[in-house]
């Protein structure tokens, strides 16, 4: 009786994003070179990250110590922000909605900017 070995399915390599780098990896974003100390990139080609359960304890710690919107004042619709996108570089500051989709935007034009450098 002869019996088929489970092969594991064959996973596409791709470039690595890393600026120069030209690996191949099967992990993308990143190879693994790079992968150690950066964050994989969303759809906006910001840092994307993950919330769990820490970072909603967390914001809603910070949104009651500062019950308003850092930019224009209001207490509406608080979320929390990375003052660096993606990172906890810079800290953290609470905005309402419609002012961290307006940084969100800044954020976009600054990454493609810095992109071309």
């Amino acid at each position: 009786m002869h019996t088929c070995a489970q092969v594991e399915p064959v996973r596409p390599r791709v470039i690595c994003l890393e600026r120069g780098c030209g690996n191949l990896t099967e992990h993308p974003p990143r190879c693994e070179e790079h992968s150690t100390h950066r964050t994989p990139l969303g759809p906006n080609r910001l840092p994307h990250t993950h919330y769990g359960r820490a970072w909603t304890t967390f914001s809603k710690q910070l949104r009651r110590e500062q019950p308003w919107c850092s930019r224009c004042g209001t207490d509406e619709d608080l979320t929390v922000d990375h003052v660096l996108p993606g990172t906890g570089a810079g800290g953290y500051m609470v905005l309402c909605r419609r002012c961290n989709s307006a940084k969100g935007t800044q954020d976009k034009r600054l990454r493609r900017v810095l992109d071309t450098m």
